[in-house]
Protein backbone atom coordinates (compact mmCIF):
# COMPACT_ATOMS: atom_id res chain seq x y z
CA UNK A 1 0.00 0.00 0.00
CA UNK A 2 2.87 2.82 0.96
CA UNK A 3 4.57 1.77 -2.96
CA UNK A 4 1.22 2.71 -4.31
CA UNK A 5 1.15 6.40 -2.33
CA UNK A 6 4.49 6.65 -3.53
CA UNK A 7 3.53 5.76 -7.29
CA UNK A 8 0.58 8.33 -6.95
CA UNK A 9 2.90 11.01 -5.70
CA UNK A 10 5.77 10.90 -7.79
CA UNK A 11 3.67 10.64 -10.97
CA UNK A 12 1.31 13.33 -9.40
CA UNK A 13 4.34 15.90 -9.14
CA UNK A 14 5.54 15.15 -12.47
CA UNK A 15 2.51 15.83 -14.21
CA UNK A 16 2.27 19.30 -12.34
CA UNK A 17 5.30 19.90 -13.51
CA UNK A 18 4.14 19.57 -16.87
CA UNK A 19 1.08 21.53 -16.40
CA UNK A 20 3.65 24.67 -14.50
CA UNK A 21 5.35 25.04 -17.70
CA UNK A 22 1.80 26.00 -19.69
CA UNK A 23 2.22 29.44 -19.23
CA UNK A 24 5.65 29.69 -20.37
CA UNK A 25 5.71 27.44 -23.22
CA UNK A 26 2.38 29.29 -24.50
CA UNK A 27 3.73 33.13 -23.94
CA UNK A 28 6.96 32.13 -26.08
CA UNK A 29 4.90 30.05 -28.70
CA UNK A 30 5.43 32.41 -31.52
CA UNK A 31 9.91 32.20 -30.93
CA UNK A 32 9.98 28.40 -31.99
CA UNK A 33 13.69 28.07 -30.72
CA UNK A 34 12.20 29.04 -26.87
CA UNK A 35 10.50 25.91 -26.97
CA UNK A 36 14.08 24.58 -26.07
CA UNK A 37 14.65 26.31 -23.02
CA UNK A 38 10.98 25.44 -21.96
CA UNK A 39 11.31 21.85 -21.95
CA UNK A 40 15.19 21.91 -20.79
CA UNK A 41 13.75 23.30 -17.70
CA UNK A 42 10.79 21.38 -17.88
CA UNK A 43 12.93 17.89 -17.31
CA UNK A 44 15.62 19.95 -14.96
CA UNK A 45 12.75 20.44 -12.59
CA UNK A 46 11.62 16.78 -11.77
CA UNK A 47 14.20 14.45 -11.41
CA UNK A 48 11.43 11.97 -12.27
CA UNK A 49 10.90 13.09 -16.18
CA UNK A 50 13.48 11.25 -17.93
CA UNK A 51 12.74 13.23 -20.94
CA UNK A 52 9.72 15.84 -22.43
CA UNK A 53 8.99 17.94 -25.08
CA UNK A 54 6.64 19.47 -27.65
CA UNK A 55 5.16 17.78 -31.02
CA UNK A 56 3.75 20.57 -33.03
CA UNK A 57 1.22 20.25 -36.13
CA UNK A 58 3.03 19.79 -39.37
CA UNK A 59 4.19 23.11 -40.88
CA UNK A 60 3.17 25.11 -37.65
CA UNK A 61 6.32 26.37 -37.82
CA UNK A 62 7.34 26.47 -41.67
CA UNK A 63 10.61 27.86 -41.21
CA UNK A 64 11.92 24.50 -38.98
CA UNK A 65 10.05 22.43 -41.92
CA UNK A 66 7.24 20.11 -41.82
CA UNK A 67 8.21 18.69 -38.56
CA UNK A 68 9.31 20.07 -35.46
CA UNK A 69 9.53 18.39 -32.05
CA UNK A 70 11.97 20.44 -29.65
CA UNK A 71 13.37 17.66 -26.99
CA UNK A 72 15.17 17.53 -23.78
CA UNK A 73 16.52 14.08 -22.29
CA UNK A 74 17.79 13.52 -18.28
CA UNK A 75 21.35 11.82 -19.39
CA UNK A 76 23.15 11.27 -15.54
CA UNK A 77 23.32 15.04 -14.58
CA UNK A 78 23.32 16.38 -18.00
CA UNK A 79 20.02 17.65 -19.98
CA UNK A 80 20.46 17.29 -23.52
CA UNK A 81 18.62 19.30 -25.58
CA UNK A 82 17.85 18.87 -29.46
CA UNK A 83 15.17 18.83 -32.39
CA UNK A 84 14.46 14.90 -32.97
CA UNK A 85 12.00 15.03 -35.71
CA UNK A 86 13.00 14.16 -38.84
CA UNK A 87 12.77 11.41 -41.70
CA UNK A 88 13.37 8.58 -39.34
CA UNK A 89 11.21 10.24 -36.57
CA UNK A 90 7.76 11.07 -37.72
CA UNK A 91 5.77 11.80 -34.40
CA UNK A 92 2.34 12.06 -36.16
CA UNK A 93 2.67 8.02 -35.76
CA UNK A 94 2.80 8.36 -32.28
CA UNK A 95 0.28 7.63 -29.75
CA UNK A 96 1.02 10.82 -27.78
CA UNK A 97 0.95 12.75 -30.63
CA UNK A 98 -1.84 11.36 -32.34
CA UNK A 99 -4.24 10.64 -29.22
CA UNK A 100 -4.49 14.25 -28.17
CA UNK A 101 -4.77 15.31 -31.31
CA UNK A 102 -8.30 13.31 -32.01
CA UNK A 103 -9.74 13.61 -28.47
CA UNK A 104 -8.16 17.01 -26.66
CA UNK A 105 -7.37 15.75 -23.85
CA UNK A 106 -4.86 14.39 -22.11
CA UNK A 107 -3.59 10.78 -22.15
CA UNK A 108 -1.13 8.11 -20.99
CA UNK A 109 0.23 5.94 -24.07
CA UNK A 110 1.22 2.58 -23.55
CA UNK A 111 4.58 1.52 -22.93
CA UNK A 112 7.45 1.69 -25.97
CA UNK A 113 11.02 2.26 -27.06
CA UNK A 114 11.44 5.63 -27.87
CA UNK A 115 15.06 5.04 -29.28
CA UNK A 116 14.94 9.03 -31.02
CA UNK A 117 14.04 10.46 -27.61
CA UNK A 118 14.73 9.21 -24.42
CA UNK A 119 16.48 6.10 -25.72
CA UNK A 120 14.81 3.81 -23.10
CA UNK A 121 11.22 2.65 -22.31
CA UNK A 122 8.63 4.68 -21.34
CA UNK A 123 5.64 5.43 -20.74
CA UNK A 124 4.31 9.25 -21.72
CA UNK A 125 1.90 11.67 -20.43
CA UNK A 126 0.66 14.27 -22.88
CA UNK A 127 -1.29 17.03 -23.07
CA UNK A 128 -2.79 19.30 -25.89
CA UNK A 129 -1.11 22.41 -26.75
CA UNK A 130 -3.43 25.31 -27.05
CA UNK A 131 -1.99 29.16 -28.01
CA UNK A 132 -4.65 31.17 -25.82
CA UNK A 133 -6.57 28.49 -24.19
CA UNK A 134 -8.68 25.53 -24.71
CA UNK A 135 -10.72 26.91 -27.33
CA UNK A 136 -7.89 27.67 -29.79
CA UNK A 137 -7.17 25.29 -32.13
CA UNK A 138 -4.66 22.35 -31.05
CA UNK A 139 -1.05 23.24 -32.07
CA UNK A 140 0.46 20.09 -31.04
CA UNK A 141 1.10 17.99 -27.79
CA UNK A 142 3.37 19.06 -24.80
CA UNK A 143 5.02 15.82 -23.01
CA UNK A 144 6.96 13.70 -20.49
CA UNK A 145 8.39 10.53 -20.41
CA UNK A 146 8.87 8.31 -17.80
CA UNK A 147 10.70 5.29 -17.70
CA UNK A 148 9.79 2.15 -17.26
CA UNK A 149 13.08 1.00 -15.47
CA UNK A 150 12.50 3.71 -12.71
CA UNK A 151 8.66 2.26 -12.84
CA UNK A 152 9.60 -1.67 -12.38
CA UNK A 153 12.42 -0.46 -10.16
CA UNK A 154 9.75 1.36 -7.31
CA UNK A 155 6.82 -1.51 -8.27
CA UNK A 156 9.43 -4.62 -7.61
CA UNK A 157 11.79 -3.40 -4.77
CA UNK A 158 11.53 -4.85 -1.06
CA UNK A 159 8.36 -7.62 -1.54
CA UNK A 160 6.46 -8.75 0.99
CA UNK A 161 7.10 -11.88 -0.12
CA UNK A 162 9.34 -13.20 -2.43
CA UNK A 163 7.43 -14.54 -4.89
CA UNK A 164 4.67 -11.74 -5.36
CA UNK A 165 5.19 -8.63 -7.75
CA UNK A 166 3.39 -5.61 -9.01
CA UNK A 167 1.59 -4.20 -12.01
CA UNK A 168 0.60 -1.12 -12.34
CA UNK A 169 -2.36 -0.30 -15.59
CA UNK A 170 -3.78 2.48 -16.55
CA UNK A 171 -8.25 2.78 -16.48
CA UNK A 172 -8.93 1.06 -19.50
CA UNK A 173 -6.69 -1.62 -18.81
CA UNK A 174 -3.15 -0.53 -21.02
CA UNK A 175 -0.23 -2.04 -18.98
CA UNK A 176 2.40 0.59 -17.67
CA UNK A 177 4.73 -1.24 -15.71
CA UNK A 178 5.47 -4.87 -14.89
CA UNK A 179 8.48 -6.95 -13.44
CA UNK A 180 11.64 -7.83 -14.91
CA UNK A 181 10.78 -11.23 -16.41
CA UNK A 182 13.63 -13.08 -14.19
CA UNK A 183 11.10 -12.90 -11.62
CA UNK A 184 8.37 -14.05 -12.94
CA UNK A 185 7.18 -16.76 -15.07
CA UNK A 186 6.49 -15.72 -18.42
CA UNK A 187 2.94 -16.57 -17.93
CA UNK A 188 2.22 -14.61 -14.95
CA UNK A 189 1.78 -11.49 -16.16
CA UNK A 190 -1.16 -12.30 -18.73
CA UNK A 191 -2.76 -14.89 -16.37
CA UNK A 192 -3.36 -12.43 -14.10
CA UNK A 193 -4.09 -9.28 -16.58
CA UNK A 194 -6.92 -12.02 -18.36
CA UNK A 195 -8.35 -12.55 -14.39
CA UNK A 196 -8.30 -8.84 -13.25
CA UNK A 197 -10.17 -8.24 -16.69
CA UNK A 198 -12.69 -11.11 -16.48
CA UNK A 199 -16.33 -10.06 -15.78
CA UNK A 200 -17.15 -13.68 -14.36
CA UNK A 201 -14.82 -13.54 -11.55
CA UNK A 202 -15.73 -12.03 -8.33
CA UNK A 203 -14.04 -8.99 -7.00
CA UNK A 204 -14.23 -9.03 -3.08
CA UNK A 205 -13.73 -5.89 -0.60
CA UNK A 206 -10.85 -6.27 1.69
CA UNK A 207 -12.01 -5.37 5.52
CA UNK A 208 -9.30 -3.84 6.55
CA UNK A 209 -8.69 -1.39 3.65
CA UNK A 210 -9.82 0.17 0.43
CA UNK A 211 -8.44 -3.13 -1.50
CA UNK A 212 -10.17 -5.55 -4.09
CA UNK A 213 -9.15 -9.22 -3.73
CA UNK A 214 -9.69 -11.17 -6.78
CA UNK A 215 -9.29 -15.39 -6.46
CA UNK A 216 -8.71 -17.62 -9.76
CA UNK A 217 -7.26 -20.42 -10.20
CA UNK A 218 -3.75 -20.88 -11.86
CA UNK A 219 -3.20 -22.27 -14.95
CA UNK A 220 0.37 -23.92 -14.08
CA UNK A 221 -1.29 -26.24 -11.15
CA UNK A 222 -4.48 -25.72 -10.67
CA UNK A 223 -3.55 -23.70 -6.78
CA UNK A 224 -5.67 -20.60 -6.13
CA UNK A 225 -3.69 -17.19 -7.11
CA UNK A 226 -4.78 -14.27 -5.88
CA UNK A 227 -4.65 -10.84 -6.95
CA UNK A 228 -4.68 -7.32 -4.66
CA UNK A 229 -6.05 -4.20 -6.49
CA UNK A 230 -5.83 -0.95 -4.96
CA UNK A 231 -6.85 2.33 -7.28
CA UNK A 232 -4.59 5.62 -7.63
CA UNK A 233 -6.09 8.51 -8.93
CA UNK A 234 -3.48 11.28 -9.74
CA UNK A 235 -5.01 14.33 -8.75
CA UNK A 236 -5.49 16.47 -11.78
CA UNK A 237 -6.64 20.75 -11.50
CA UNK A 238 -9.66 21.92 -12.35
CA UNK A 239 -8.55 24.17 -15.10
CA UNK A 240 -6.86 21.22 -17.26
CA UNK A 241 -8.18 18.24 -19.28
CA UNK A 242 -9.05 15.54 -17.34
CA UNK A 243 -6.83 12.79 -17.60
CA UNK A 244 -6.75 8.63 -17.29
CA UNK A 245 -7.29 7.26 -13.62
CA UNK A 246 -4.64 4.52 -13.17
CA UNK A 247 -5.23 1.02 -11.03
CA UNK A 248 -2.55 -0.76 -8.89
CA UNK A 249 -2.60 -4.32 -8.65
CA UNK A 250 -0.50 -5.99 -6.12
CA UNK A 251 -0.53 -10.03 -7.09
CA UNK A 252 0.70 -12.61 -5.10
CA UNK A 253 1.66 -16.43 -5.93
CA UNK A 254 -0.66 -19.20 -5.27
CA UNK A 255 0.94 -20.04 -2.42
CA UNK A 256 1.39 -17.08 -0.33
CA UNK A 257 -2.67 -16.84 -1.20
CA UNK A 258 -3.92 -19.45 0.47
CA UNK A 259 -3.08 -17.26 4.05
CA UNK A 260 -4.82 -14.21 2.28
Amino acid sequence: RMKAIVIKNTLSAAKNTLYDHIWDMQRNLEEPDSMFNVVEWLVRMNYTIKGGGMAFIPDYYPQKGRLFEPYARRSDSTVLVRQIAGENHDYTQREFYYGVLSSDKSIWTEPYEDKEGAGTMVTTYSIPIHKNGNDDKIAGAFFIDISLDWLSDTLNSHQSYPSSFNLLLTEDGKLISKPAESHVNSNDVPQVLAAINDSTIEHHSSKSSNIKIIRFESENDGADGCAHCSTIISPMRSNHSSGQESTWFWVMSPAISEGT
